[in-house]
């Protein structure tokens, strides 16, 4: 058996000149998403969206997007595209509403400002979206109530709500759609889709950033635990 020991992993950062003003003000959600149609990025933290053909090379220093999503009024938190639909992107607000984008095939240089679904149940700004993997139109959102919603696109309807001791940061769906992973900065928490009980609860002690987890197979994540000192 091999022991791998690691310490004082550090990371270079290495700047470039893009000519975009990015979203720096994102915690724990992500400020870009892509699928092979279709990149989007938080440019600034008002509301828009750029988006870009993905199949396409762009030049690093006049870079244009494509289409915008505008919606100067909300500043967003997290972004994901559906896995069932190139069109439809999901973002995550800080006002507490997830909305629902639909790109529109063939246009392009066009703004977006017609949302295509709006889900106003939760009571504190959403911080993670994510579209479960094999189920179409359900999608998990959490807030910074403790409360993390799975619900049908289609109908605004919650399939179910959970609720942890601590503010909820990443959500992740296990590869087959039936657990969902959720983190907090005291713990790691296994749900099933169909069931309001945990099937595990993995207490931390209460770190400065939040665990991030990744799903190796149904079975098995694995997590970051970081401290004020790193990894």
């Amino acid at each position: 058996m091999i022991n791998l020991k690691f310490n004082d992993i550090k990371l270079e950062e290495k700047k470039i000149c893009s000519g975009l003003n990015l979203n720096k003000n994102i915690l724990d959600g992500r400020q870009m998403a892509i699928n092979n149609k279709y990149l989007a990025m938080s440019s600034i933290n008002n509301g828009e969206i750029d988006i870009f053909d993905s199949s396409k090379s762009y030049g690093i220093r006049h870079i244009q997007s494509n289409i915008k999503i505008n919606d100067n009024q909300n500043r967003i938190q997290d972004m994901e595209f559906s896995p069932f639909n190139n069109n439809i992107l999901a973002l995550a607000y800080e006002n507490k509403s997830v909305v629902l984008w639909k790109i529109p095939e063939g246009n392009i240089n066009k703004n977006i400002t017609k949302e295509f679904q709006i889900y106003k149940k939760h009571n504190e700004k959403v911080n993670y979206v994510t579209f479960n993997p094999v189920v179409d139109n359900a999608l998990c959102s959490n807030s910074f109530d403790n409360e993390i919603h799975v619900w049908n696109i289609n109908k605004e309807d919650n399939y179910i709500k959970f609720n942890i001791d601590d503010n909820p940061s990443m959500i992740s769906w296990s590869p087959n759609g039936d657990l969902i992973g959720v983190t907090s900065r005291k713990d790691i928490n296994i749900f099933e889709r169909r069931n309001k009980n945990f099937i595990i609860k993995q207490d931390i002690s209460e770190r400065f950033f939040p665990p991030k987890i990744a799903w190796i197979d149904n079975n098995l994540l694995v997590a970051t635990i970081s401290d004020n000192y790193g990894i």
